[in-house]
């Protein structure tokens, strides 16, 4: 019996896994955690006993939605956690500084209660409950992506008014130093630019400057070369390096290039800021027809450009969008295909002489009158409300008829003349499911500016749900 138990003890103290500190060494470990109540945009400290630093590359934190029980932080505590558990973590930025770990999410994170779980070596996981509260932080316009060169202005925006500021600020370097940057709140559009850090590296700003919440997420500081922006096509009017626009009677669209930046300033005297990753489209709208209206700002880029132009909007026309089509009504009937159309303009819309191009079928339009951010369908002869599963038309909905429609190729809506209004591209009659827009004002030619609906249905005269 003797001879087991010495067997078992000497296994034990053998045993790779059992942690063995030496003789006199105070193993590091967490004393506490703090704050605890926090907002969505946050920073909190865990401090440490023990040694007076700890290498960040040997701690595992992870910030997790919900309580935890002991087996989910067990599984954070060896890096093994289940797609189940990944799902409700919230990557941080972790800064190692003397006695101490700096956290901090990479996105803002939504009101509710959440579990940090902080693991040092040889030592047991550390579980601290968190509650986050409050309004969501100022978001983050330059860079939207990539990275931004040393000193560049970093570029916060808000819908409404701007607080009052500090004149300065710190960056927090990933090595654990502090950089401090000079504070400048624009009078022309509600936002405030940060000075980035004189040195490359990866840093995070304070999720609080004076009363005002700043996007968490870390910002990259390169020193890198700047690109070519290409040209702008045709239909484009070049306003900058980076920036080209497209004329409306009422609005103007934008298009983001090379390089990535922002736009901020006045579009007819209305205040406007916006990221400019390439390929992305932002509308300003409120323009007067056939009128000159300026564009005055500065674009935002890897050099800024000012921007000083005098344009003229297109005469006033017709603002009417395909919408929403279903080719394939869950009842299987023909007659059940419809097309949606809807008015993003600020003045009614009549369809009388619009033209339906179905493929190559040209279907008039009768007259029927569409309200300003109204819908209306399309249907042909023999249409039934809510036949065998089909989802019925929300109450009111204008309808007009047609003798027939195909829905098997492109749609697109014509003036009279033949020019193009608007057109949703090919749809299939392969699904149950209608195919949408994502917004009534989303371009034609935005990459993402259509979609399948999200419940796998339809929605006739409802705003459209649809699928990421």
């Amino acid at each position: 019996m003797r001879r087991c138990l010495l067997l078992l003890s000497t296994l034990t103290a053998c045993d790779p896994t059992t942690y063995q500190p030496p003789r006199g060494y105070q193993p590091v470990s967490v004393e506490k955690v703090e704050p605890t109540d926090l907002a969505p945009s946050f920073r909190l400290t865990v401090r440490l006993t023990g040694a007076l630093s700890v290498d960040a590359g040997t701690v595992r934190v992870a910030l997790v939605a919900g309580a935890v029980d002991d087996a989910t932080a067990e599984a954070f505590a060896k890096g093994r956690p289940t797609a189940a558990q990944k799902a409700r973590e919230t990557p941080v930025t972790v800064v190692p500084v003397p006695g101490a770990l700096v956290v901090q999410p990479v996105r803002v994170v939504p009101t509710g209660g959440y579990t940090l779980i902080t693991t040092l070596p040889a030592r047991p996981p550390h579980v601290t409950a968190l509650r986050v509260e409050g309004a969501p932080p100022l978001p983050r316009l330059h860079p939207l992506v990539g990275a931004v060169l040393p000193g560049a202005p970093v570029t916060y925006c808000v819908g409404g008014e701007l607080p009052a500021v500090p004149a300065t600020t710190e960056w927090l370097d990933t090595d654990g130093a502090l950089h401090e940057a000079v504070v400048h709140a624009r009078t022309d559009v509600p936002c405030l630019e940060i000075e980035a850090p004189e040195s490359e590296g990866v840093f995070v700003a304070p999720p609080l400057l004076g009363g005002v919440a700043l996007d968490p997420a870390p910002l990259v500081v390169e020193d890198r070369l700047p690109r070519a922006p290409p040209g702008c096509s045709d239909e484009w009017t070049a306003i900058a390096p980076g920036l080209c626009a497209r004329i409306d009677d009422d609005r103007v669209t934008f298009l983001g290039q090379e390089p990535a930046g922002a736009f901020l300033g006045l579009v007819g005297g209305h205040a406007a800021f916006s990221p400019l990753a390439p390929g992305a489209r932002w509308v300003v709208r409120g323009l007067l027809p056939a009128q000159a209206f300026a564009i005055r700002g500065v674009v935002r880029g890897d050099e800024d450009h000012a921007v000083d132009r005098t344009l003229t909007t297109a005469p006033r026309r017709r603002h009417v969008v395909v919408n929403e089509v279903l080719a394939r009504p869950p009842s299987g009937a023909a007659t059940q295909r419809w097309i949606e159309l809807g008015n993003d303009g600020a003045d009614p819309v009549d369809l009388l002489d619009l033209v339906v191009l179905d493929g190559v079928e040209r279907v008039p339009l009768p007259s029927l009158i569409v309200p300003p951010g109204g819908l209306a369908l399309v249907v042909g002869v023999g249409f039934k409300a809510g036949l065998a599963g089909d989802q019925t038309p929300a109450v009111g909905t204008p309808i007009a008829v047609v003798p027939t429609l195909k829905l098997t190729s492109d749609v697109a809506l014509l003036e009279r003349d033949g020019s193009l209004i608007s057109k949703l591209p090919r749809v299939s009659t392969t699904k149950s499911a209608s195919r949408g827009r994502r917004a009534l004002d989303v371009p034609d030619d935005d990459a993402a500016a259509f979609g399948w609906d999200a419940d796998g249905r339809s929605t006739p005269g409802r705003p459209n749900r649809l699928a990421p």
